[in-house]
């Protein structure tokens, strides 16, 4: 320590000697830096935030090289006419198809091919059932005419297991457009060679469609015809759009804020331009060589010259205000600049190092948006120091002896330290105590309940969300199948790996068949009690819940299935038990109960049936495709069952069947009129266009399409950990890879180094506190604000429900890091002061501690009003848990150092 006090105490006159080398260096730096920086650019991608190194992310650009395009652009036609729509989009597809970035356009569903071969494409399982289906239809037409037939079960409510067979083989015989349901939008996918996250394609891409909606003139044929557009690369170009507008509206409410803020505390006309041209010179410093080592910020990073604007700041508001002391005092300016440099500065060098190293500690993490925002508030705080330490004293001595700065008549040398004692310093401690008890409680309920602060895996609550997007997504729900769009991608070597990935998908997907089936009969006991309770009459409630008990008995043969996945009733039944309980409760109901007093019973029951089938964990993977699944399989088995079904229908005995039963059976030998094996060239080219590859040719992709929401970051993980890597018998191994699944490796890691960022930072902290002040207790003391603020937000988020997301978890190690400059500032002025200087310190340092860290939340204030969701979580968590430290600071410190002297005094 001997060595950085002489260090301190040397640099005041190198500055005073060769203050204009020193000036001349620094905007030589600048004007270097700011080369570098014209050239940095951002990406906005979030999928784009882990290395290259991930298997997940290298698979991804294979996959981008291979297939080409990953997402698409929606387009869509608006208006009243439905038969010009159709005209216009008609035309508008054959345009876009002619585009020179455009892969193809997808605008039409053939209904045509897969009505006239629906048997063909159907599972052998479901051919199977169609044959009993059919061969009971006749068998109880034969009863009937028998006299012998008697259905116990028949309410005349259920659909006929043929009616519904039939309208699932004979969905419409002619090409459809993808539309809504008042056909007043018709829409078509747009496929590109480019990929969403590569913005300069997509912005050229965008353009290039403009160009060719405007050129096709649609309004010649309906003026009130509206082009929408939506889609991935539209949600790209947005969410850059968005950051970009929102950096711009932080800088535009940021700056002046901190400009008018310094020019009044310090009460100096312009005084503002003093700090700002060393602070500017270190920002640009800070990017030039942000360029040279990453090239592009990104999301988390793009807002960081103006967090660096309000952080950097406090350094020079620190120096700049003993400067003015110093000088209103009656010191000379060389004195001045001794003590702003050799005093205060030592603080400042504390802060900074502690600052700086918590920054730091994130670059250790594989997430960019921790290790590239550590980096940069790391280096840019040591610039920071450097600019203010030794480029800010050389420009003072310049604008002081030009006669820019204002300060006292050097004869007058007056210091008054007051030695009033802090008031209420007992009652500030017991507040203080009793709401880190509170910050306590919440931390210990979220580590042990899902009732705590909680993390946001809702991904569409992390991005824009502009009310426009908003707008055409719900225009345009429904009319694409969502997980269509996210499907997972393994690139194959040959067909015969192809056909090992599908056998191991179709694995997981029959594991899950038994839980789609217990959720299908879950549901159907819950709209069963619905209809139930919808009868007022006791007769009908009667007749209705034979049907609720035999959906109930359906459910008992998966009852080790249900007992695993339900959720425990409050009672502490489990659902299978209280169905158990329910079916009883019925059967007496049924025969000698009041039917009022019989509701409530089913209320409960409807409210824990719907609530264990929405908590299932639902089947990942819904489908797998490659080239060759698209082509029927098992054809000749299918084919001898279709014939089994044909003979059944050209039966004597089928003859029996009248009505709406033999208008089924005709037009199902219709469709097996038109049975034939299908083969590979016989597929419409709409069918086989998602595995031509970017060079034309037919490749051997494997398409999994998750049967699951991918929105959700959970269930992304789940989807990845099911199919993410896949090893085969033959001993291959291949990788299947989307935007979801690198997504969800991104919050595998967010998640796990996330809580080691924060105890790396905490621990640099300690450490460097200690070696700095050499007592652990005095460690401590400077320790206690932090800690104390940290608990304190716990507390905040906890009552007001503010969630981690993977934007704002950089905040933690953030507000560490500047937080702890709080206590270092006033402990070394508490310690340069002496005993009895408490009120003396909160006036003199306390309030540049005041003015540092209002700097500092305006620098986050601008993404308070971000439009962007996920960086209006970082402004909010960051002034929230900047205020608590703040507050901390200036109240618990300095109350803790008064009862501390009181209780020496009371030993003396």
């Amino acid at each position: 320590m001997k060595k950085s006090i002489s260090i301190f105490e040397k640099l005041p006159r190198l500055i005073y000697r060769h203050y204009i080398k020193i000036i001349t260096l620094s905007v030589l730096m600048t004007i270097l830096s700011a080369f570098s920086v014209k050239d940095l650019g951002l990406k906005t991608n979030i999928a784009e935030l882990l290395p290259k190194t991930y298997k997940s992310v290298s698979e991804l650009e294979k996959i981008k090289q291979k297939v080409g395009g990953v997402g698409s652009l929606i387009v869509a036609v608006e208006g009243q006419d439905f038969e010009k729509l159709k005209q216009a989009a008609t035309i508008l597809a054959e345009n876009l198809s002619e585009g020179s970035l455009v892969k193809n356009v997808e605008y039409q569903k053939d209904r045509k091919f897969l009505k006239d071969n629906a048997l063909i494409f159907a599972d052998l399982h479901k051919l199977n059932e169609l044959k009993d289906i059919v061969h009971e239809k006749i068998n109880t037409e034969k009863l009937k005419v028998s006299g012998m037939y008697l259905d116990l079960f028949d309410d005349g409510n259920e659909e006929d297991d043929l009616e519904r067979m039939r309208k699932q083989y004979s969905k419409g015989s002619e090409n459809a457009f993808y539309t809504n349901k008042d056909k007043t939008i018709i829409a078509m996918q747009v496929y590109a060679y480019g990929t969403a996250s590569a913005l300069k394609f997509v912005r050229k891409l965008f353009a290039e469609v403009e160009g060719i909606v405007e050129a096709s003139d649609l309004q010649s044929i309906d003026p009130g015809i509206e082009v929408l557009y939506s889609g991935s690369y539209k949600s790209s170009i947005d969410e850059n759009d968005t950051v970009i507008s929102d950096l711009y509206l932080n800088l535009y409410t940021t700056v002046p804020a901190i400009i008018l803020f310094v020019s009044f505390y310090f009460m100096q006309p312009g005084g503002f331009i003093f700090i700002f041209i060393p602070l500017i010179m270190s920002i640009s410093w800070t990017f030039g060589l942000t360029e040279v080592i990453y090239g592009d910020l990104n999301t988390i990073t793009a807002f960081l010259f103006i967090i660096l604007l309000g952080m950097g700041i406090d350094y020079g508001i620190h120096s700049f205000a003993r400067y003015l002391e110093s000088r209103r005092g009656g010191d000379s300016i060389q004195d001045a600049i001794h003590k702003t440099v050799a005093k205060t500065g030592r603080g400042i060098f504390t802060s900074a190092i502690t600052t700086s190293v918590a920054f730091f500690t994130l670059m250790f993490n594989d997430f960019k948006g921790f290790s590239q925002f550590g980096f940069i508030c790391g280096f840019g705080i040591i610039s920071a120091y450097v600019a203010m330490t030794i480029v800010f004293p050389a420009f003072l001595i310049v604008f002081d002896k030009i006669g820019w700065i204002r300060s006292a008549p050097k004869t007058e040398k007056v210091v008054v330290k007051s030695k009033r004692k802090l008031p209420f310093s007992g009652t500030i401690i017991a507040l203080a105590t009793a709401f880190t008890v509170i910050g306590i409680t919440a931390a210990v309920i979220s580590f042990t309940s899902e009732k705590g602060i909680t993390f946001e895996y809702d991904f569409k609550e992390l991005r824009s969300n502009l009310p426009k997007s908003k707008e055409m997504a719900k225009k345009l729900s429904g009319i694409f199948a969502k997980e269509a769009s996210s499907p997972a991608i393994i690139l194959s070597d040959s067909k015969e790996s192809s056909k090992e990935i599908v056998q191991y998908i179709d694995k997981i997907i029959q594991k899950g068949r038994p839980v789609l089936k217990l959720i299908d009969d879950l549901e159907i006991l819950h709209e069963g009690i619905t209809a139930a309770l919808e009868d007022s009459s006791e007769s009908k409630l009667r007749k209705k819940l034979r049907a609720v008990q035999r959906d109930i008995r359906k459910i008992h043969a998966q009852d080790s299935l249900l007992a695993a996945r339900s959720k425990v009733y409050e009672s502490d039944q489990s659902v299978n038990e209280y169905l158990v309980s329910l079916n009883d409760d019925i059967a007496a109901f049924r025969e000698n109960t009041n039917g009022i007093d019989f509701r409530r019973e089913l209320e409960i029951a409807k409210e824990l049936v719907f609530s264990t089938y929405t908590n299932i964990d639902k089947p990942t993977v819904k489908s797998v495709i490659t080239l060759h699944t698209v082509v029927p399989d098992s054809q000749s088995y299918k084919m001898s069952v279709l014939t089994e079904i044909e003979n059944l229908i050209d039966s004597d005995e089928a003859e029996l069947v009248k009505g709406k039963d033999k208008e089924n059976l005709d037009e199902l030998k219709d469709l097996l009129a038109k049975r034939r094996e299908i083969a590979l060239e016989d597929l419409p080219e709409k069918m086989v266009q998602r595995f031509i590859g970017k060079d034309g040719s037919l490749g051997e992709f494997v398409f999994i399409i998750p049967g699951i929401k991918l929105r959700d970051g959970r269930e992304a993980m789940r989807f990845s950990d099911d199919i993410h890597k896949i090893e085969l018998e033959s001993g291959k191994t291949f990788y299947a890879s989307s935007p979801n699944i690198v997504i969800a490796d991104m919050l595998r890691v967010l998640l796990a180094e996330s809580k080691i960022a924060v105890c790396l930072a905490m621990l640099a902290v300690f450490a460097l506190v200690l070696i700095d002040v050499r007592s652990l207790r005095a460690t401590l003391l400077i320790l206690t604000p932090l800690v104390t603020a940290l608990l304190w937000l716990g507390g905040i988020m906890y009552f007001t429900g503010i969630k981690f997301n993977f934007f704002n978890m950089v905040v933690l190690p953030s507000i560490i890091g500047i937080g702890i400059d709080n206590g270092v500032h006033i402990y070394h002025r508490y310690k340069e002061e002496g005993s009895g200087s408490v009120w003396f310190v909160i006036k003199s340092t306390g309030m540049p501690v005041i003015a540092s860290v209002v700097t500092t939340m305006l620098g986050f204030l601008g993404l308070v009003f971000a439009q962007h969701n996920g960086l209006n979580s970082i402004g909010n968590l960051a002034v929230i848990g900047l205020s608590m430290t703040l507050l901390a600071a200036i109240t618990l410190l300095p109350a803790i150092f008064q009862k501390l002297e009181r209780q020496k005094e009371a030993t003396k």
